[in-house]
């Protein structure tokens, strides 16, 4: 592991930002945790849902939830 130091400009502001980095990790168990990660987070937010799944039907498929409506309805504007 390794942490690379870069700086920006945020908003006026000079701002310093730290990121870790792993080396030597498996892309593909990188990616997967990622996506694993992303749906969990969009699930606890509402942006999509579990269709079925929670009927004990089929699992993979998903509804929009309250925010992932609103949000469908702005891009298509």
């Amino acid at each position: 592991m390794r942490i690379d130091t870069y700086y920006a400009i945020n908003n006026g502001q000079f701002q310093r930002y730290d990121t870790l980095r792993v080396v030597g990790v498996d892309m593909a168990n990188d990616v997967s945790s990622r996506l694993e990660r992303m749906s969990g987070m969009l699930k606890r937010r509402g942006f999509i849902l579990p269709a079925f799944e929670i009927h004990g039907g089929a699992k993979g498929l998903y509804d929009f939830g309250p925010n992932g409506g609103r949000l469908r309805t702005r891009v298509n504007q």
